[in-house]
């Protein structure tokens, strides 16, 4: 009985050694027809120069800028109607306004419109200085 048992245990391992076998050559097969497939484009496309491609892409944007955009669909009507029907909507403009005698004859003359006194209170920044 004990022989048997180790007969049955052997077939077993050797069956699993089959299978996982098979799986590998399956596989191994799968990946060389892949490989094979892939160097085969790699192939065409080094034919193939970077002008090449840019050219074909301008060609493929020109296509399809050359296709015509459908019309729009027109706009449905309004059919809102105002809150309050009597009033109307006033806009107001900017009005210009005109100068001061003075201010356009200090304008005229050239004149500074600011006082120097009150640009000399403020002392320049020195970038050079060491400050806290």
């Amino acid at each position: 009985m004990h022989s048997r048992g180790l007969f049955f245990v052997h077939f077993l391992y050797m069956g699993v050694l089959v299978v996982a076998l098979a799986e590998i050559g399956v596989s191994l097969t799968v990946m060389m027809q892949g490989a094979t497939e892939l160097s085969q484009q790699v192939q065409q496309n080094q034919d193939r120069t970077f002008l090449d491609l840019r050219l074909q892409s301008s060609r493929e944007i020109r296509q399809a800028l050359a296709k015509p955009l459908p019309p729009l669909e027109p706009l449905p009507p309004i059919m809102a109607r105002l809150a309050h029907a009597g009033s109307r909507v006033v806009v107001l403009h900017p009005v210009p306004r005109r100068l001061t005698q003075k201010a356009s004859d200090a304008l005229a003359s050239g004149q500074e419109w600011f006082s120097s006194s009150r640009t000399s209170a403020y002392a320049e920044f020195d970038r050079h200085a060491y400050h806290d």
